[in-house]
Formats: structure tokens, C-alpha cells, sequence
């Protein structure tokens, strides 16, 4: 599909083809930076799923810290 389209922009001129193709180039690496987004935050709700575990842990030992107090 893309070569029909820089084929066709190639026959409107140089200028058309190397906007088509800075056009499709520039599609390319949005798709890699969406992709690179979606791992990071991926991995972030990983990281905030743990810490929030080990925030529980901390409510409990200040619970059992508040019970052995009184």
C-alpha cells in the first residue's frame, strides 16, 4: 500500500512523494512511541500494585504498633 502511494505521489511531483513519505515515516515511529508508552505504563501499574501491597503491610504494623501501645 505504501509503495502505490509514493508511487503516486512520485508522479505529482518530488515534492508530493517527500511529503508522502516524511508523512508515513512519521507514522511509523508514532506506532514505536505508542508502543514504548504502553510498556511504560505497563510497568507502572506494576510498581503501584506492589507499593500498594507494601502501604497494607504498613497498616497493619501500625495497627499491631497501636495495639501493643494501649
Amino acid at each position: 500500500m505504501e509503495a502505490t502511494i509514493l508511487e503516486t505521489a512520485l508522479s505529482q511531483g518530488i515534492w508530493a512523494a517527500l511529503a508522502v513519505f516524511l508523512l508515513i515515516s512519521m507514522m511509523k515511529e508514532n506506532e514505536k512511541a505508542d508502543q514504548r508508552q504502553s510498556e511504560r505504563e505497563a510497568r507502572y501499574q506494576t510498581l503501584l500494585t506492589e507499593l500498594t501491597a507494601k502501604f497494607e503491610i504498613l497498616d497493619e504494623m501500625k495497627k499491631d504498633i497501636r495495639y501493643i501501645k494501649s
